[in-house]
């Protein structure tokens, strides 16, 4: 099973990216696109740790036993203020530097948010999809 699925990983691996390997407008369009969805991924990562409530996150998960750092209060702050401002500063800067008042909306435009829209719709469609067709699954199984 593991060298199937090791076979199967290798293989899905090269053919998704020979488009990039092709294409340096494909390569940069996807650079773009899930360069800004890491960004926004993080962002809501924080968003929910503050949420939380960053003190109980960081006494939770980072101020364990087996840590061999020292997170201190100086996370809290970082977390409250630097990260979410840093989110937004880049975020904001990505936006502008490709803001085109002609095609800014174009999913076409190697850089432009209306490319981004409609790819990480895309994306989180097919794993809803996937999500309720793996939970009804797990479900059948018991």
């Amino acid at each position: 099973a593991r060298g199937k699925a090791l076979g199967l990983t290798a293989g899905l691996t090269a053919v998704l990216g020979l488009p990039s390997a092709l294409s340096q407008d494909f390569f940069n369009n996807q650079d773009w696109v899930w360069g800004l969805g890491l960004i926004l991924s993080g962002s809501f990562f924080a968003f929910a740790v503050l949420r939380k409530g960053v003190s109980a996150f960081r006494l939770k998960y980072l101020a364990g036993p087996n840590n061999d750092l020292t997170i201190g209060a100086w996370y809290d702050w970082i977390m409250r203020y630097l990260i979410p401002l840093e989110a937004l500063a880049i975020l904001l800067w990505w936006f502008y530097q490709t803001w085109n008042g002609d095609s800014w909306w174009n999913p076409t435009d190697i850089y432009s948010l209306g490319t981004c829209l409609v790819q990480w719709g895309t994306v989180l469609a097919i794993l809803g999809i996937g999500n309720r067709k793996l939970y009804s699954l797990i479900e059948m199984e018991g």
